[in-house]
């Protein structure tokens, strides 16, 4: 099971695409005229699609460690230099996650939420308008994801759009605005919380309760 989860900007829309590893691209669509795909065909459509679309959307994976051999604060730095941002942009993104204490410790010493810190904040760092997220809460206590949630949310209201990937449905009820619910490789709902209730027949039903309701 896993939820995809839209926190979006307000008053605005937007779609899929590149990263800081190129996302797969949404405009592969499968028909009997393109399957199979000859291999120049395929890559060739790949190509065009980051190329159309990689100024739009950076992919945050899970369970990476950038550089590992490099001290934390100059994987920030190097990220920061790459996106061209300020010293006071980068000051506050490094603040607000709570970055700071570990600055000077080697990404491979680092835990796994300090890790997770690391890689939310590179993401924060680039400038896409669309940042996807695969587990950005994995790491973190209650606290520390209501923190880092508020985070988002303020970047948010600033204008980006998250699609955060979770399994943890009590996250999903808590952060995002928008929900697809999957189960074994299907779509088994889509809405916001409110349509999901309708959907599942449940007017006051958590988010766990619709996931179980409609599989």
């Amino acid at each position: 099971m896993r939820a995809y989860l839209f926190l979006r900007a307000r008053a605005r829309s937007s779609a899929l695409s590149d990263r800081m590893v190129p996302a797969r691209p949404r405009c592969w669509k499968r028909s009997s005229a393109s399957f199979p795909l000859k291999q120049e065909t395929f890559y060739g459509m790949a190509s065009r699609c980051l190329h159309r679309n990689a100024a739009t959307l950076f992919y945050l994976p899970d369970g990476v460690r950038p550089y590992r051999d490099e001290a934390t604060f100059q994987v920030v730095s190097f990220f920061a230099g790459v996106y061209r941002r300020s010293k006071a942009e980068t000051a506050d993104t490094v603040t607000s996650l709570g970055l700071r204490p570990v600055l000077h410790k080697r990404v491979h010493a680092l835990s796994k939420g300090y890790n997770r810190r690391l890689l939310l904040a590179l993401a924060l760092l680039a400038p896409h308008p669309v940042l996807l997220m695969d587990e950005p809460f994995d790491g973190f206590d209650l606290r520390q994801t209501r923190e880092i949630a508020d985070v988002l949310r303020n970047h948010a209201a600033h204008g980006r759009t998250f699609i955060l990937a979770v399994h943890q449905l009590v996250d999903a009820e808590r952060v995002c605005d928008r929900l697809i619910l999957l189960a074994d490789g299907r779509v088994r709902g889509s809405g916001t919380l409110d349509e999901l209730r309708t959907q599942a027949s449940l007017p006051a039903g958590s988010l766990e309760d619709i996931f179980l309701a409609l599989t």
